[in-house]
């Protein structure tokens, strides 16, 4: 677990402007903060949970100056992957309408995420490939989100699953 910026207090700006002044001394910047959470978990408390988390990452994200928040989609495990698509509408859509209130992007990392589970569909993460990122961005602009979905493209994960890390952009 890297838990390098511990949320599980509020976030503040005393907190912020010292995580600030230690960057700044290391010569280091931000990029992003990262959340690598199952956000559709099919249990709704355990759902909750892992969304309230996500929007404690956003507001320290907010309050860091970073303009964007890194993580996953997640996959509900019962249930399909159109199923999965209605989870989306209905659960992640009202995350980045919160991204977007701060002024945040949310970064997916397209890995499938094999072995994540013990009921492991080896695609555990619903944004792994470019099929799903034009329907889960074509559902963003329907919601108004469209700018704040975005992919942090990783190539080791297009390696995994037997892409051609250039090609898969072509049809894009």
């Amino acid at each position: 677990v890297a838990n390098t910026l511990d949320l599980r207090q509020p976030f503040d700006r005393t907190r912020a402007a010292r995580v600030l002044a230690a960057v700044a001394s290391a010569g280091v910047g931000l990029s992003d903060l990262a959340y690598f959470d199952n956000l559709l978990h099919h249990d709704p408390a355990t759902r909750k949970h892992k969304h309230d988390f996500l929007l404690r990452v956003l507001d320290a994200a907010a309050l860091l100056g970073v303009n964007a928040v890194c993580g996953f989609v997640g996959r509900n495990q019962q249930r399909s992957m159109d199923e999965n698509l209605v989870d989306f509408e209905e659960h992640f859509v009202p995350l980045l309408k919160a991204a977007k209130e701060r002024g945040l992007t949310y970064r997916v990392e397209q890995c499938p995420m094999p072995g994540w589970t013990t009921g492991d569909n080896w695609h555990n993460n619903i944004a792994y490939t470019p099929g799903a990122w034009i329907a889960l961005h074509r559902i963003c602009e329907r919601h108004g989100v469209g700018d704040q979905f975005r992919i942090h493209y990783d190539p080791s994960h297009a390696i995994l699953l037997r892409q051609d890390t250039r090609s898969v952009f072509q049809s894009l």
